[in-house]
């Protein structure tokens, strides 16, 4: 388009004119009398310098195992990145045109890095660095540093600035005293990135840049005991299992321990970590879990042991972090003690068992009655009053409670392999004790649980089928009573064992009995002699 704009005289032999809204290229020429510029003046519309990539080349501290990363080059999506604590980068930002200058600010310092013409090249100039402190408002200008000049690579497109996020990033900014590189970084503080181009126009806005910072947190460490209880024998072997897990990697585990007040003492796993995230405690390849002996320690019947296993990262820039997990008290008391209350245990458990096979012979009784009705049924006997409805109901009710039974046996399984555990893990164990336990009660109840119960219950279902589908019933309904009665059976052979087991715990602790009486005896004994011979040398 072309037109003509009378110009308005703001003074003697001056003129003005104000273009607005230039958005398209123009070429203006001048007419003032008779001149006339020859070649017109040239507006070029040009867009504004803008940051069109930020990526950051990172070398990321030793501890965190992460070097194989450090080739890749991160690039920030959106405003925010987050790298570990203490890594280094070099922050490359791409323009979309060549640039004379590049300023970088945040809360605590002003980077600007710049380039001047010379004849027909572009330079660089010294940067200077400014560092800001928000509470006083001063700011203090570092020495520029000649040597840190090759900003911008060679189309003046693209600059790199070596920086660091760091925990210490404001006391060392305080601290210098001349310009260093990388720059420290304050985590979590916006950076500000403002450009200029060769046509001395500014970026609209500048960029922004948030460099979170993660801190390694202190690992975690997750124990518990097994095999043992909170009363264990001087003579024990406590296996604590668990793991430790740390951001980065774990670098040490190590037993505290302490015997009553006294000051708490260290004993290294026997099995340390090697820098790996997550650490399980394991003695080897066989055993999920680390032992803790007591024997060295020497205790005494009475005394408490608390226990706990620490773990400790690889920080070693802002740490290193540690961690414990949960303390375990543990009593000593004697041998005798202990199988007092494993007897005690063990009665228990048996009382448990005893209720199982009551219910189950009462559901087999149950089904019985069932029985007595289906052949009711099947003869159509004018007055009846069940229904085949009836009858899968009280299916059901059996199965249901034969499933409960089952999933009772299984925990009581699990409990008498618990007291095995503690017997052999406390050295209160023998051969016979064992054998017994094993062979008489584990292996039976084993057996008992994963297959007859399972049988039962497969029984059930074919005979639930049958009267729901209307079919002759009563091979079924045999079959069930004949894997109750197998079942019933299993039990009764269980507990005569668990019973004879009894009786010879009985033995046992009457026979400690004995001895703890006569012990006493002897002490009174010994006491009363002491005592006449001390009154009679008095009275002497």
């Amino acid at each position: 388009k072309r037109g003509r704009v009378t110009m308005s005289p703001s003074r003697d032999g001056e003129f003005r004119q104000t273009l607005s809204r230039v958005v398209n290229d123009h070429e203006l020429w001048l007419r003032g009398g008779d001149f006339v510029n020859r070649a017109p003046f040239r507006i070029r519309v040009v867009d504004p310098p803008q940051v069109e990539r930020i990526q950051l080349q990172c070398d990321y501290p030793g501890y965190t195992g992460m070097d194989s990363l450090e080739d890749r080059p991160v690039t920030v999506v959106g405003t925010q990145v987050a790298l570990p604590m203490e890594t280094k980068f070099d922050l490359n930002v791409q323009a979309n045109k060549p640039l004379v200058r590049a300023t970088i600010r945040s809360n605590r310092f002003e980077l600007t890095i710049a380039m001047q013409q010379q004849g027909d090249a572009l330079v660089p100039i010294p940067a200077t660095l400014t560092v800001f402190d928000p509470e006083s408002g001063r700011r203090r200008e570092i020495p520029k540093n000649s040597s840190a000049s090759t900003w911008f690579d060679a189309e003046h497109t693209r600059f790199t600035v070596p920086m660091q996020v760091t925990a210490n990033a404001v006391e060392d900014l305080k601290a210098m005293t001349e310009f260093t590189l990388p720059i420290p970084v304050p985590p979590d503080e916006p950076l500000q990135i403002s450009l200029v181009d060769g046509d001395d126009i500014y970026s609209q806005e500048p960029a922004s840049l948030m460099v979170l910072g993660t801190v390694d947190r202190p690992p975690v460490v997750e124990t518990r005991r097994t095999g043992v209880g909170t009363e264990v024998t001087r003579m024990a072997s406590l296996p604590i299992e668990g793991r430790i897990t740390d951001d980065y990697g774990v670098r040490r585990g190590w037993f505290s321990y302490k015997v009553d007040d006294q000051q708490p003492k260290e004993l290294a796993l026997s099995r340390q970590p090697s820098g790996q995230r997550e650490f399980t405690l394991r003695e080897d390849a066989d055993r999920a879990f680390e032992r803790f002996a007591l024997i060295p320690l020497e205790l005494q019947v009475g005394q408490t042991l608390s226990l706990t296993v620490h773990g400790e990262d690889g920080d070693v820039l802002n740490g290193p972090h540690s961690a414990h997990g949960e303390t375990f008290v543990f009593k000593i008391v004697s041998n005798e003690d202990l199988l007092a209350r494993l007897y005690d245990r063990e009665v228990n458990l048996r009382l448990r068992f005893e209720q199982i096979r009551a219910e189950v012979d009462g559901t087999r009784s149950a089904l019985e009655e069932t029985r007595d009705q289906l052949t009711a049924l099947q003869v159509e006997s004018p007055d009846r009053k069940t229904s085949p409805a009836v009858l899968i109901a009280n299916v059901d009710r059996s199965l249901h409670q034969i499933r409960k039974n089952h999933t009772e046996s299984r925990s009581i399984e699990v409990s008498f392999r618990d007291l095995r555990e503690e017997m052999v893990n406390n050295r209160v164990d023998t051969a016979e004790l064992l054998e017994r336990i094993s062979r008489g009660v584990i292996e039976p109840l084993a057996l008992l649980n994963s297959i007859d119960f399972n049988e039962v219950d497969r029984q059930l279902g074919v005979y639930r089928l049958a009267l729901e589908r209307g079919l002759d019933a009563q091979p079924a309904a045999a079959d069930v009573q004949a894997a109750l009665d197998e079942l019933i059976a299993g039990m009764d052979a269980i507990l005569a064992e668990m019973k004879e087991r009894g009786t010879y715990n009985e033995l046992i602790q009457n026979l400690q009995e004995m001895i703890d009486r006569q012990q006493e005896l002897l002490e009174q004994t010994e006491n009363k002699r002491i005592e006449e011979n001390f009154f009679g040398d008095v009275f002497e």
